[in-house]
């Protein structure tokens, strides 16, 4: 008999069907692009009948997903040796490595636990390997079934079409959770590639836009150059001592580049020098002045900045002031002063090498420091911390101008859609900007939660890797027992950016708290972003709403229970969705930028499912 898990893997396909079925009588509203019609036309002709091939391909990436995952445990000493015996993974180890017609039920088994409630199965190296086995074990279990042809059919010239097209009418976000299943489904029977992944490049865009100005960065990279320093070289033949005035700018300029962010460090400097040189019996007294321009290039990928060596242009011109034997021998000195004018232009040219090495030297080492800090940053605070939960951004692109640095970025796992429009225009200029798709919110949020029971903890913990701190909004209320929550399987935690404001939803199946057991409630409150005279603020419209899943006021009452845990949770949640949300109205850069100072907030607004923030310096 077919496990809970097998059965459900296996309707997996029929679900989709099913709603394929029903959604047909959605009526068409607009004309699909004509890429995608074709595709979808050449797509509806051609079934490609599931075989061995496909199977082999499925087990590979079940392959791929459980060495990732063994050589991750590995590193965990016992707590990995747990993980290997709770996930069982010898046996499909050993069902992987042996016949071509493995036991699927000890699949299911794998695929069960994976799906349990334990903290740590949302790292990525699990979610991986729970996806490889869904495939796996539908693309298995549909060698020969004809329903499974029948739906494909269905789907490509019927449902997907029709809803592909009100998406592009209304680009609601109930259409767009429709369609990422069916790509997935179609993604995961190996059918129709070209109109999955056209349907995606048109209908699921970056759902996340980041601009820096290039003043904002010259500000914070920028500096002025004022030091003394001692004068230490040999040059021909004779040490030179002495003292450098030098003074001059560290700026930066932005290379244009469609691939990756390329920025350029550009020192301009003179140098005024006070120099004694020492030759045998003879010393020689010069002033000097030497021009510099260094430049020190910086490429901002995806993953990292990296750098390339300084290059630097160097001029010297020197003056002989006096030369005088220790002896005061005028022999001695008129030869000196022979020898000294016919090697000047050679000690010049010897002086500026010398001076160049010391300037690409000097721009290595502390720029390397700083590119050392941002990107272990990077890594520790960002990528690192998102990449293990699986929402790192699917694509994620850096590109500059003359006028500054552009980042965009979309996150949707393969069963979801991201943005369906494109952002809003700034209202200004700005510094810096963002502007966020409800959909990188709702996605990430399906991906972490959804499903899942969270305790207040891990919850916790996770805000803190992410953000790096804890927002007093959602600290624990001390000496209170901590709440879990049993977020429910699809719209788990949704945020929705309206014109003008913004609504923010929780469904959650149940609750637990010191041990006991509440019913399902979800909890949801709507604002209205409003500038004042202090800044913005963002006002709550009406109570919190705190009600059961599927309840309709005026239908029935709330039950004593159900009244007692909305009271309880409109008490928690109402610290977290307070009357008032008001951000802090600057940035305030730290460390190497906190020179730039606070940089007021100057746009707070919602529209068409985009969020934007902008922020603009003042005029000193």
């Amino acid at each position: 008999m077919k496990t809970r898990a097998a059965r459900r893997t296996y309707l997996l396909s029929m679900v989709v069907s099913v709603c394929c079925l029903w959604l047909c009588a959605s009526p068409c509203v607009c004309e699909l692009p004509d890429a995608i019609k074709a595709a979808q036309q050449k797509a509806a002709e051609r079934f490609a009948p599931l075989g061995s091939s496909q199977v082999a391909e499925a087990k590979d990436d079940v392959c791929r997903t459980v060495n990732a995952l063994e050589t991750r445990l590995d590193q965990d000493g016992q707590n990995g040796l747990a993980w290997r015996k709770y996930l069982r993974l010898d046996k499909l180890r050993a069902e992987l490595d042996g016949s071509d017609a493995p036991d699927l039920e000890k699949f299911d088994e794998v695929y069960t636990r994976l799906n349990g409630d334990y903290r740590g199965l949302e790292l990525v190296w699990f979610v991986d390997l729970k996806l490889a086995l869904q495939r796996y074990l539908n693309v298995a279990r549909a060698i020969g079934n004809p329903e499974i042809e029948a739906a494909y059919k269905n789907l490509v010239a019927n449902t997907l079409p029709e809803r592909l097209e009100a998406l592009a009418a209304d680009g609601s976000r109930a259409t767009a959770n429709q369609i990422g299943p069916m790509l997935a489904w179609l993604a995961d029977f190996r059918q129709a590639d070209e109109l999955v992944r056209l349907s995606r490049e048109h209908y699921s865009r970056p759902n996340v836009f980041i601009e820096v100005s290039g003043d904002f960065i010259g500000a914070g990279m920028g500096k002025p150059i004022d030091e003394t320093t001692p004068v230490r070289d040999v040059i021909l033949g004779t040490t030179i001592r002495g003292t450098g005035q030098t003074k001059g700018q560290v700026a930066v300029e932005l290379i244009p580049s469609d691939d990756h962010g390329v920025l350029e460090i550009v020192l301009s400097a003179e140098t005024h020098t006070d120099n004694t040189g020492y030759h045998g019996p003879v010393r020689i007294y010069t002033t000097g002045v030497t021009t510099s321009e260094g430049r020190k290039r910086l490429v901002i990928t995806p993953e990292r900045i990296e750098a390339l060596p300084a290059t630097s242009h160097v001029t010297t011109t020197s003056t002989i002031n006096c030369i005088r034997s220790r002896r005061n021998s005028k022999f001695v000195e008129r030869a000196a002063w022979r020898r000294a004018c016919e090697q000047k232009s050679q000690a010049e040219a010897i002086a500026a090498q010398h001076a160049e090495c010391r300037v690409n030297r000097r721009m290595d080492e502390q720029t390397d420091e700083l590119i050392a800090e941002a990107n272990d940053g990077f890594q520790k605070r960002f990528r690192g911390p998102l990449w293990q939960r699986r929402v790192f951004p699917e694509q994620l692109v850096v590109n500059t101008t003359e006028q500054g640095l552009y980042v965009r970025a979309l996150r949707s796992a393969y069963n979801q859609l991201a943005a369906t429009n494109d952002p809003p225009e700034l209202a200004g200029p700005a510094d810096v900007a963002l502007r966020v798709h409800e959909s990188l919110i709702n996605n990430s949020a399906a991906t972490l939660v959804a499903g899942r029971l969270v305790d207040e903890e891990e919850f916790l913990k996770t805000v803190e890797d992410i953000l790096g701190e804890v927002p007093e909004s959602l600290a624990p209320e001390e000496g209170k027992a901590s709440w879990s929550i049993q977020f429910a399987p699809s719209d788990a935690f949704v945020v929705a950016f309206d014109d003008g404001g913004f609504t923010i939803s929780m469904h959650a199946t149940g609750y637990v708290r010191a041990e006991k057991e509440y019913p399902g409630m979800n909890v949801s409150a709507s604002y209205k972003i409003e500038k004042t005279d202090e800044g913005f603020v963002a006002v709550r419209q009406g109570d919190l709403e705190v009600y059961p899943p599927d309840f309709v006021k005026g239908k029935r009452q709330l039950s004593a229970r159900e009244q007692t845990l909305r009271e309880m949770l409109t008490k928690r949640f109402a610290k977290i969705f307070n009357e008032k949300i008001v951000p802090r109205g600057y940035l305030e850069p730290k460390g190497r930028w906190e020179k730039v100072g606070r940089v007021p907030l100057s746009q707070w607004t919602t529209q068409d499912g985009w969020m934007t923030l902008a922020w603009k310096k003042t005029k000193p």
